[in-house]
């Protein structure tokens, strides 16, 4: 898969969104292009994937896993527990999560909680991060965990659209 169209924004609104997605419907259809795509990936952005649902309602749209990944690990960082990163157990919970999304939906929540009770035991200071990941992503999330899991396109397509 590759982008086949990018975009210099001035704000990320859903009215700057919907704005682009009409002068992009209205040169394809001035032009004879079907737009109907099956799938779509975006970065981590609420405005962008409200648009993109209203103009494409049945197009299956994704989070990128690699955002995913970058906003873990932003909000890792934040807690600034350096030192704990060093140790093994804590490096691979932290991978764990990353991992997240490559898990079969009904595993995820099970699979994140069991990162919880490690993390927990080695450092209570993981609490902060651990709340941000799980009201982000696992329960009654910002994000829905079935627009950012990629179990069942592992074979299909990329989980990234940085190229």
């Amino acid at each position: 898969m590759k982008p086949i169209i990018y975009a210099a924004l001035s704000e990320k609104n859903e009215h700057t969104y919907l704005t682009l997605l009409e002068a992009i419907l209205a040169y394809a259809q001035m032009h004879n292009i079907n737009l109907s795509p099956t799938s779509i990936l975006i970065d981590f952005e609420t405005s962008a994937f409200n648009a993109f649902k209203k103009n494409f309602p049945n197009a299956n749209i994704l989070f990128c896993h690699f955002h995913f990944a970058k906003n873990i690990m932003k909000h890792f960082k934040k807690i600034r527990l350096p030192e704990e990163l060093k140790k093994e157990i804590v490096k691979r919970e932290i991978a764990n999560i990353l991992s997240l999304p490559l898990l079969p939906p009904n595993k995820i929540n099970a699979a994140f909680h069991d990162s919880v009770d490690v993390l927990q035991y080695v450092n209570p200071n993981f609490q902060t991060f651990l709340n941000y990941v799980e009201k982000t992503y696992i329960i009654n999330a910002r994000f829905n965990p079935l627009n950012w899991n990629h179990y069942a396109t592992l074979t299909d397509r990329p989980r990234t659209n940085n190229q």
